[in-house]
């Protein structure tokens, strides 16, 4: 598979439903692989919409939100709404495409350094630097958005890369390493008022079903 298509599995396999954005020609190479990925793509019409939809979505579903952004520019317009998440501790994955990176020495039109301008509102900020490191990179994302307290994280994904040839399977381990601190964050919304029972349910429950080979429906 290429990267594109194991990122969308691993995030269909964390549970992930929705991915916002507001796409370029940067991220077509991620967006071919949304069709056959099971995720439904929600289109905002403008980066700050998007993102603002996005760290909606995950406050109010107890879910980990899912965002896709056009370099540069469609980075700097979501940075209030990055500035809001990290506030909020929000757990906001947001990811933008980044110009080839044979190109890069040259300074191609609408690249940057991502993960400079993104390093002030978030928990951790990387740009893939090999096709072979994208499935770890992104199993990091989530799992450091999830852990509390939670809140939001960047990856930036050269287009080139995306394109690369890689082999990643999401075992049932490594869901649970997803579920495990997406599940603590959840029962936080879900159990408020209930007592410890609740939230030792919640837990057990979800984790058995991560373990099982699960969606990681409980919480991520």
């Amino acid at each position: 598979m290429n990267v594109a298509a194991v990122l969308m599995e691993i995030l269909r396999s964390a549970g992930v439903r929705y991915l916002f954005g507001n796409p370029g020609t940067t991220e077509l190479p991620f967006l071919d692989a949304l069709p056959d990925s099971g995720l439904e793509y929600v289109l905002g019409l403008q980066e700050a919409t998007a993102v603002a939809a996005a760290d909606g979505y995950a406050q109010a579903a107890g879910r980990v939100g899912v965002v896709n952004v056009h370099v540069a520019p469609g980075l700097a317009n979501g940075l209030s709404i990055l500035h809001n998440a990290a506030r909020a501790k929000t757990p906001l994955v947001v990811t933008a495409g980044q110009q080839d990176t044979r190109f890069l020495m040259d300074a191609p039109i609408l690249a940057a350094d991502l993960v400079r301008m993104a390093e002030p509102f978030t928990k951790w900020s990387y740009e893939l630097r090999r096709a072979d490191e994208a499935p770890a990179a992104l199993r990091r994302a989530l799992k450091v958005a999830l852990t509390p307290p939670t809140g939001p994280v960047f990856l930036a994904l050269p287009m080139d890369l995306l394109r690369g040839v890689v082999t990643a399977t999401l075992t049932a381990k490594g869901c649970t390493k997803v579920c495990a601190p997406a599940l603590v964050a959840a029962c936080k919304l879900s159990c408020v008022g209930a007592g410890k029972s609740c939230k030792r349910t919640c837990k057990k429950n979800g984790l058995a079903a991560c373990r099982s080979g699960g969606t990681c429906d409980a919480g991520a």
